[in-house]
């Protein structure tokens, strides 16, 4: 009888651990398998292989090593979470909205900025802007928004804004879009590129309050007062109260008397 060396099995999953961290999944998972026969009651070794297959898509398999786990600790980190997942896809089918809608709701109820950043890039980062996650709605745009919203509050503003500015070349209609990405340009005091994407989107939306206001601070940003006056001039013709954009006006005024 061949003895079983449990020494041979953590050195493949050492091995796997470290394609894992290069990004290598599927380098990882082959010698996650290769650890399996001398490992089999390995926790970390089942679940890690369970997320693998769950990225790659391959539900059957995640469903099958997410059980495993269990069967060792019912409890056992995001287990319950995934099977929960795996099972909405059964019901909806891998084409359905459930793999994409179930993992954006885990990322609103995160409060952890890495797993909730985790659970909105695996709900689109493995097929971006497919019709599936991304359809011509307002309410589709919002997922993204999201993305977007979350690397801003972090002050992470250049992730913040890639996500828009690849959202905007699909969508270059959507003023919303023009919108929120020049607020991260501010955010990043890249006011130049806030004007730049900003007017771009005035074109195509004259009248629009928010983005016009937006505009403005851009305008202050770049200390160019009379420009930034102008934009919230308009806004209160509009809107005589809309947010702050009356006290802004005031202050612009008193630095072009100065």
């Amino acid at each position: 009888m061949t003895k079983v060396d449990p020494r041979n099995g953590y050195a493949y999953f050492e091995l796997g651990n470290i394609s894992l961290s290069q990004k290598k999944e599927r380098e990882a998972l082959v010698q996650f398998q290769k650890a399996t026969p001398f490992l089999p009651a390995n926790i970390e070794l089942h679940y890690e292989m369970a997320k693998i297959y769950y990225d790659l898509k391959n539900f059957e398999q995640a469903k099958q090593e997410f059980e495993e786990v269990k069967k060792i600790n019912e409890n056992y980190k995001e287990t319950e979470k995934y099977l929960k997942l795996l099972e909405g896809i059964k019901k909806g089918g891998e084409k359905g909205s459930g793999y994409s809608q179930d993992l954006i709701n885990l990322a609103r109820q995160e409060k952890n900025f890495g797993k909730k950043m985790g659970y909105y890039q695996r709900a689109v980062e493995k097929d971006p802007l497919n019709a599936q996650i991304l359809s011509e709605t307002q309410s589709a745009y919002q997922n993204y928004f999201e993305m977007s919203s979350a690397y801003q509050v972090a002050k992470k503003y250049k992730e913040a804004a890639s996500i828009l500015e690849v959202l905007l070349k699909y969508y270059p209609k959507n003023i919303e879009i023009y919108t929120k990405l020049g607020d991260v340009y501010i955010s990043d005091k890249s006011f130049d590129k806030a004007i730049k994407i900003l007017e771009q989107g005035k074109r195509g939306e004259e009248n629009n309050l928010e983005l016009r206001y937006v505009l403005g601070k851009a305008y202050m940003g770049e200390k160019n007062y009379k420009a930034a006056a102008i934009e919230f001039n308009r806004v209160l013709a509009q809107y005589p109260n809309y947010k702050d954009t009356p006290q802004l006006y005031r202050l612009c005024i008193e630095k072009l008397k100065k």
